[in-house]
């Protein structure tokens, strides 16, 4: 089986990776030392916008993840994109599983507590979330979100802030980049119709996940 884990920083991929055996080739995105030069050589001397580098940036690692899995039967690939899809899939076989894990905001706060003394994740992984999902014109979706639970959830990482003016700012910020400009309750679905499979972390442990990706042939996954 070879399988692409996207979704944001501290939504639990890594987790997930470390549970599968040790005959699959796991390759993480974190696991990449930054290389300056590389990148550089890519730039000419001309202006760009930001979407631009990103998109180069991202191309330098997509080849870098697919390099180490090529020839592989057995491979789980664990990355963000900004941009909200695996992009890396042009360099990877065609019957590669892509796999979107979502984490609710909820968790998103508490992980990134969690972590704050060993591995520190910034607000950042909130625009991941905004990259990856988005309101749901339809009663149904992966999971729901209201922003005054969202505001109280922040509350627990107000060390992140200057102040509570500041915490709501962001709160309304990112609610609107879901296309949400009130405090009602909406359901979210991803961004992009390119996933074999979402998976919804909640109350499952990360063996649980393992097992949910290796046995559910059909990926009928929720």
């Amino acid at each position: 089986m070879k399988i692409i884990l996207e979704g944001t920083s501290s939504s639990g991929k890594s987790s997930i990776v470390k549970k599968f055996p040790n005959t699959y080739t796991k390759v993480a995105m974190d696991d990449l030392e930054y290389n300056r030069e590389e990148m550089f050589k890519k730039l000419k001397n001309k202006y760009y916008k930001k979407k631009e580098a990103d998109d180069i940036f991202f191309d330098i690692i997509n080849k870098r993840l697919s390099n180490r899995v090529k020839n592989k039967n057995k491979f789980i690939i664990d990355m963000v994109n900004p941009i909200g899809y695996p992009t890396i899939i042009k360099y990877l076989p065609k019957d590669t599983i892509k796999i979107l894990v979502y984490t609710n905001l909820n968790d998103l706060v508490r992980n990134i507590d969690k972590r704050k003394t060993y591995d520190s994740r910034g607000l950042f992984v909130f625009n991941q979330f905004t990259n990856y999902y988005v309101k749901s014109n339809n009663k149904t979706g992966i999971d729901t979100v209201n922003i005054n639970d969202f505001i109280k959830s922040l509350k627990n990482i107000k060390y992140l802030f200057e102040s509570e003016k500041e915490l709501i700012k962001f709160a309304k910020d990112t609610f609107k980049n879901l296309g949400i400009k009130n405090n009602k309750t909406y359901y979210i679905v991803s961004r992009y119709k390119f996933f074999n499979a979402i998976i919804n972390t909640k109350d499952k442990t990360p063996t649980e996940l393992k097992n949910l990706i290796i046995n559910n042939e059909n990926y009928l996954l929720s």
